[in-house]
């Protein structure tokens, strides 16, 4: 249908395409062995299927298609009662909508706690002062490596929850497990060091660390929208 232009517009979608969009993610929520599926995955395959009987499928049409399933899936969490600014934090799994499932039912057993309150401040305040940069983009480079107490506490904090994690980078109820000392490291950084140093080299060091943070958190929520 989005190839051929047959497409929803407004209230008119004569031909049911969000009704199959949101067949499949019925399909994908409720039917466990189905739930490390992608989206983008199976769009990818139906549009090699294509393909190969001499039928192509522009990249901005997966992407509209994507676009439109997600779409359904945060209408969904909607009408299922969830908070909207949840829903809006989950949304990064609208490829793996069964996944998001179960991090919105972690979001909301821990929203209001004092640890996960604790972890959205303290990386938010990570997110905040990083330059920003498209998806994907590589690091900030390093600079020398790190050597005041605030870095290095910083540092393997930051190793000691990637450790914590090791296989599970996109369990939100590990991160909160583990959050503590990283949480009491990034405010003790923040607190003693200048992190926009006038010196390059130590400010590419310090804006790396924070990087490693970021990296760690940033695949499980969109943690502005909290």
């Amino acid at each position: 249908m989005f190839v051929i232009g047959a497409v929803p517009t407004g209230s008119s979608d004569p031909y049911g395409v969000r009704r199959a969009a949101i067949g499949l993610l019925n399909v994908l929520r409720s039917v466990p062995p189905l739930a490390g599926v992608r989206v983008g995955d199976g769009l990818r395959a139906a549009a090699e299927r294509y393909a190969a009987q001499g039928v192509d499928v522009p990249a901005e049409r997966l992407a509209e298609a994507a676009s439109l399933i997600a779409r359904r899936y945060e209408q969904q969490l909607t009408d299922e009662g969830h908070a909207h600014r949840l829903v809006q934090a989950v949304l990064v799994w609208a490829d793996r909508p069964a996944h998001g499932d179960r991090t919105i039912a972690v979001l909301e057993r821990h929203v209001g706690t004092e640890a996960f309150d604790a972890l959205t401040a303290a990386l938010q305040r990570v997110v905040r002062i990083l330059p920003a940069a498209p998806d994907g983009a590589a690091a900030p480079p390093a600079g020398s490596l790190p050597s005041a107490p605030a870095e290095l506490r910083l540092a393997e904090a930051t190793e000691e929850v990637r450790r914590a994690l090791d296989g599970r980078e996109d369990d939100l109820a590990a991160l909160i497990e583990a959050s503590a000392p990283l949480v009491a490291a990034i405010d003790a950084f923040f607190e003693d060091v200048l992190v926009m140093d006038p010196d390059p080299a130590v400010r590419a060091a310090r804006l790396a660390l924070l990087d490693g943070v970021a990296r760690l958190a940033r695949p499980m929520l969109d943690w502005s929208a909290l």
